[in-house]
C-alpha cells in the first residue's frame, strides 16, 4: 500500500489524518516496530523496536524513535516528529511526500529542495531493526540523527534520551 500526502498542515496531531494511520512490522518472535504514517508515536506502545523480553506479556521499547535533521547551509530542518505536552517538535510531517509499508516502512520527504528516504526494516527471528536514510537527490546535505529510547513494561512508560554515541 502506498499513500501520498499533499499540503499536510495543522498543529494538533488529533486533526492530522496521517497521525491516525498506523502501521506494524513484526519479527516473528513477539517483537515489532509500530507507529503512524506521520512519524508521531501517538500511543505508548509505538516505537522503532519493541522487543518481547518474556512473550507474550513483557515487552520493552529499545528504540522509541530517531530524531532526524538535515542541514543545508545554516538551517537545520527536522524530518522527524515528536509529541510533547502542548507541542510537536520537530514537525517533519510537513515535509512528508509519501509513506508505504510492505516488507519495510518507507517515508519519503522533500525539504529545502532535498529528497530523503527513511526505510525501517525488522529482522526476522531476532530483536533487531535497520533504519536507513538515503539522499535521493543530487545535492549533498548533513544528516544528524539522535536516538530516543523509551522503557515500556505492561503498565507504564518512562522516557530517556540517549547520547548519539551510545
Amino acid at each position: 500500500r502506498h499513500t501520498r500526502f499533499r499540503n499536510v498542515t495543522g498543529v494538533q496531531t488529533c486533526a492530522l489524518p496521517i497521525s491516525k494511520r498506523e502501521w506494524v512490522l513484526t519479527n516473528g518472535i513477539g517483537g515489532y516496530a509500530m507507529g503512524t504514517a506521520s512519524g508521531l508515536n501517538t500511543r505508548r506502545y509505538h516505537g522503532h523496536l519493541i522487543a518481547a523480553t518474556t512473550p507474550p506479556s513483557e515487552r520493552m521499547v529499545l528504540l522509541g524513535a530517531i530524531d532526524a535533521f538535515i542541514q543545508v547551509g545554516q538551517t537545520p530542518l527536522g524530518l522527524s516528529a515528536n509529541q510533547y505536552p502542548g507541542a510537536i517538535y520537530p514537525e517533519g510531517f510537513h515535509y512528508l511526500r509519501s509513506f508505504s509499508v510492505g516488507e519495510a516502512a518507507t517515508w519519503c520527504y522533500r525539504a529545502a529542495g532535498m529528497d530523503v528516504r527513511k526505510r525501517l526494516r525488522m529482522h526476522p527471528g531476532v530483536n533487531a531493526v535497520t533504519v536507513e536514510y538515503t539522499n535521493l537527490g543530487k545535492s549533498p546535505f548533513t544528516l544528524t540523527l539522535d536516538r530516543k529510547s523509551t522503557r515500556l513494561n505492561s503498565s507504564h512508560v518512562s522516557e530517556s534520551r540517549m547520547p548519539s554515541s551510545a
